[in-house]
């Protein structure tokens, strides 16, 4: 695949002929002027036609095309002869329109040593077939421009024509370059390259040539098709640069975006980025104001970072300014160390979400007061790491205080490869002792991978008074939550997970009874006696105690008796 930059170089060599068919001079009005072929060669009302303003200029001349329609009416090719560098220039795409009964534009040089430039800017080009049609050796720029056409070549470069013509004449100038730049492509066709060269043309001798077909900023309309799935690449000579075959990878509103870096800088406060494919980052994407970062409509896309960590390096997502908000909606964040890394006292949202790495949410010195929220969504954090002691970590991680995390109805998962050790939270004293810092969990799943090398939750001696754990009603873990349940809660063990839920008051209780005497006579029935009253039990169970079923142990194992049979 060539670069811009080499495309660009190559293309100065270019050789260049353009063949035309339109009248030069029009009403700065919109007045529209029907051209046929035969009124090409009659003069205008100023003495102009737009084959005498291309035969009579000299290189480096700009032929202005004023406000207007322009007709090319012959139902062929009109080819006008030059090898001459020049400009034609419209009064913009709105307002000047070339349109052609069958082609637009057509270039066909016959001479290929000639090192001629032709740039077309500011106009419409409208034809059922090609608008724009090279023939032969060219470098075209087409800059400004929209193309419209319904057939399956909008812009056709077309190499089994380039050597017609020479006969047995060797040419060293045979690059053909074609840029375009800023252009509206709308069309239901096809960017169309024929690569086989003209080996039946009688006495002709190809020489090699190199054609390159480079696009920039470049919208295609109809069919809501990628622009690789616009392009027909027929040979291995054939080069679109990074650009077209990798388009647009986000968008901010309806603006298109290479990079996910390059969106996020083009944001505004509060905007929405969409992700419309999967991205991969080199380091750390810098959130430095409020935003939203989504995936289009159906989709759910990644961004991903595989760099090992080296300062923001190894991140995906770096949230690096205070009082911002970012908002992550049904995306994917993947990074080989630290997914979502806080330096700030900021708000993030993730919801349908997916956020895995060494680290999901790591809470770096500064994040002090920051606030996130976790809802419909899986966090993973996977040690790797091959020195046990000093790489122990966890999915969510705190080097700082008063920073609050709640996850609803979201699986946490703690996985370690390695004899290292790898928690659900660690409150860390990396940068020193650090307070208040608080998870609940309410509803989901919590799981613990790799059984004894992984643990808990991890609490240094300085941080166990004041941070805290809690779990809510409705978490289901494959390890005993008992020493951080929610007040009200118990855990019982329905299958082979446990489950937080709701105290129920299991005492025994005296049933009731009641008895009654035969009446002495029928008709005279005796009252039944008053019913006994169930005696109330001596000591009265209270939330959070273990039960019959149910025996819960401050973070140890818990046990249940099997039910008598009925």
């Amino acid at each position: 695949m060539k670069t811009k930059k080499t495309l660009q170089h190559i293309a100065a060599v270019a050789v260049v002929l353009l063949t035309l068919c339109l009248v030069f001079a029009a009403p700065v009005s919109a007045d529209v002027i029907t051209v046929s072929y035969d009124s090409m060669k009659s003069a205008t009302d100023n003495g102009k036609t737009f084959h005498n303003a291309v035969k009579g200029a000299v290189t480096g001349d700009t032929i202005v095309l004023p406000e207007g329609e322009y007709y090319l009416t012959n139902g062929d090719t009109c080819r006008i002869t030059t090898d001459k560098t020049l400009t034609i220039v419209g009064a913009g795409a709105g307002k000047t329109i070339i349109t052609g009964e069958r082609y637009g534009l057509v270039i066909d040089n016959t001479n290929p040593e000639s090192e001629s430039v032709i740039t077309l800017k500011n106009f419409t080009l409208r034809a059922p077939g090609s608008v724009l049609y090279i023939k032969s050796y060219a470098n075209v720029s087409v800059e400004d421009v929209v193309v419209d056409n319904q057939d399956t070549n909008a812009i056709l470069l077309d190499s089994a024509s380039i050597n017609y013509g020479l006969g047995d004449a060797a040419s060293s100038n045979v690059d053909t370059v074609v840029t375009v730049k800023n252009v509206l492509i709308n069309t239901g066709g096809k960017i169309n390259f024929v690569a086989t060269p003209c080996t039946s043309c009688p006495g002709v001798i190809v020489p090699s040539y190199t054609h390159f077909y480079i696009l920039e900023g470049c919208n295609f309309d109809k069919g809501n098709c990628f622009p690789q799935d616009n392009l027909n690449l027929g040979g291995d000579n054939l080069f679109v640069n990074d650009e077209i075959l990798n388009p647009a990878s986000v968008k901010v509103g309806e603006e298109g975006y290479s990079t996910l870096e390059a969106a996020v800088n083009a944001a505004t406060t509060g905007d929405t980025i969409t992700l419309l494919k999967d991205v991969e980052v080199d380091t750390g994407i810098l959130i430095e104001k409020s935003l939203t970062i989504t995936s289009d409509a159906g989709q759910k896309y990644s961004i991903t970072n595989d760099n090992a960590v080296t300062g923001n390096e190894g991140a995906a997502i770096v949230v690096n300014k205070d009082d911002i908000t970012l908002k992550l909606d049904n995306i994917i964040v993947n990074a080989d160390h630290y997914a979502v890394r806080i330096w700030n006292d900021s708000t993030v949202q993730i919801t349908n979400s997916e956020i895995s790495g060494w680290s999901a949410l790591y809470f770096k010195e500064g994040s002090d007061g920051a606030e996130v929220t976790v809802s419909k969504s899986t966090l993973v954090g996977t040690n790797n790491q091959a020195n046990p002691a000093s790489n122990d970590f966890g999915t969510i991680v705190f080097e700082d205080s008063n920073v609050t995390v709640a996850v609803t109805d979201s699986v946490v998962k703690a996985v370690a490869t390695t004899a290292a050790n790898q928690s659900i939270v660690v409150f860390s004293s990396y940068f020193g002792p650090n307070s208040y810092d608080k998870v609940t969990f309410t509803g989901g799943e919590l799981v613990l991978d790799k059984g004894s090398s992984a643990s808990v939750f991890v609490d240094t001696a300085e941080n166990a008074q004041h941070d805290s754990v809690v779990i809510g009603e409705g978490v289901t873990a494959n390890f005993n939550p008992s020493a951080y349940i929610a007040g009200g809660m118990e855990v019982v063990q329905p299958g082979d997970k446990y489950l937080v839920q709701k105290y129920v008051d299991r005492s025994s209780s005296s049933s009731s009874s009641s008895s009654t005497t035969e009446p002495e006579t029928p008709e005279e029935p005796v009252e039944p006696e008053t019913p006994v009253e169930p005696e109330t039990p001596t000591d009265e169970p209270v939330a959070g105690e273990p039960t019959v079923e149910t025996e819960v142990t401050d973070g140890g194992e818990v046990t249940f008796d099997t039910p008598a049979e009925p």
